[in-house]
């Protein structure tokens, strides 16, 4: 087992998870049903406090998921915050980056003016995978519409 995985599923490091829509909240849930503590953050706080009251915030992804989230709020595998500083820590390992990228058919770049900030202020040696990013938003990341392309280092 490489460090890092144990890292994640000794509870030692976090993942950060940067918008909690389709793509960010299915995988938070994921990693957490499977061990690894989950941090997300979103700009919209009643999906901030669905989350954090054990509520999946997203018509029928119950079913797609296949397990309720009550229980991994409870033990403190996913927790989300309005406030995208509370991601910035050496705690966190990997950093989810799943925010849109369009609104109204239209490029739209608000959600990406946090996270280019936050990118900036992450711990040196951090990781952080890109999901969903139309061209020339965050170059580091890939070409423009690959998915999960690996940022900084290797997982």
């Amino acid at each position: 087992m490489g460090v890092l995985r144990k890292k994640l599923l000794d509870g030692e490091r976090k993942i950060a998870v940067w918008g909690t829509g389709y793509i960010g909240f299915s995988t938070m849930a994921n990693f957490a049903v499977n061990g690894v503590s989950c941090l997300g953050t979103d700009i919209v706080q009643s999906v901030v406090d669905k989350i954090n009251a054990g509520v999946i915030p997203i018509l029928n992804m119950e079913y797609w998921l296949g397990f309720p989230i009550e229980p991994l709020v409870r033990t403190g595998m996913i927790r989300t915050t309005s406030d995208w500083r509370d991601l910035i820590s050496e705690e966190m390992a990997v950093h989810m980056i799943a925010v849109p990228t369009e609104k109204g058919d239209e490029p739209w770049d608000q959600p990406l003016i946090d996270v280019r900030a936050g990118r900036q202020s992450i711990p040196q040696g951090g990781r952080y995978l890109c999901s969903s990013f139309w061209s020339g938003c965050l170059p580091t990341c890939g070409d423009g519409g690959t998915t999960h392309e690996e940022g900084r280092d290797s997982y």
